[in-house]
C-alpha cells in the first residue's frame, strides 16, 4: 500500500468511527427514554391503575429483629409482665427418676432441682347447665 491509500483508508476509517459515536448517541437516548417510560406507573405519573397490569406491587416487610441488630425477647428497659407462682397451689407433683436412663442402674443420690412449671386447667366454656337433649 502506498501512502496516498494509507491515507484514504484511514479517512474512512475515521469516517466510519464519526457515524458509529452518531449512532450509539441515538441509541443511548432512545435506551434512556424506553428506561424512563418502563419505569412509569399509576403511583408516578397520570397514568390509570388499570394500566400498571396484574403483577402484584411487592410488600414492604418490617425489619426482622436480628436484622435490627437486637437479641430475642425482652428489650433491656423493657417493664416485663410475668405470670407469677400461687403461694399455695392445688396440687404438687414431684418427678424422680429412681434408675439412669441409659443403663437401668439405680440412683441412690438426691437429685437436683432442674425446673419449675405452673401449669392451669382451664374449664371448658359454657353456662354450667347440663342438657340432656
Amino acid at each position: 500500500m502506498d501512502l496516498g491509500e494509507l491515507k484514504a483508508l484511514i479517512n474512512s476509517l475515521l469516517a466510519e468511527v464519526q457515524r458509529l459515536k452518531a449512532r450509539v448517541h441515538e441509541l443511548e437516548t432512545e435506551n434512556a427514554e424506553l428506561k424512563t417510560r418502563l419505569a412509569q406507573n399509576s403511583a408516578n405519573s397520570s397514568k390509570p391503575p388499570s394500566s400498571d397490569g396484574l403483577t402484584k406491587k411487592p410488600l414492604i416487610k418490617p425489619a426482622l429483629p436480628k436484622e435490627a441488630g437486637k437479641k430475642p425477647g425482652g428489650q433491656p428497659g423493657h417493664p416485663g409482665k410475668t405470670l407469677h407462682f400461687v403461694e399455695q397451689p392445688d396440687a404438687v407433683h414431684i418427678h424422680q427418676a429412681t434408675q439412669c436412663q441409659y443403663c437401668g442402674a439405680l440412683l441412690q443420690a438426691e437429685g437436683q432441682p432442674v425446673a419449675r412449671r405452673q401449669v392451669f386447667d382451664l374449664p371448658q366454656p359454657g353456662c354450667g347447665l347440663k342438657n340432656t337433649g
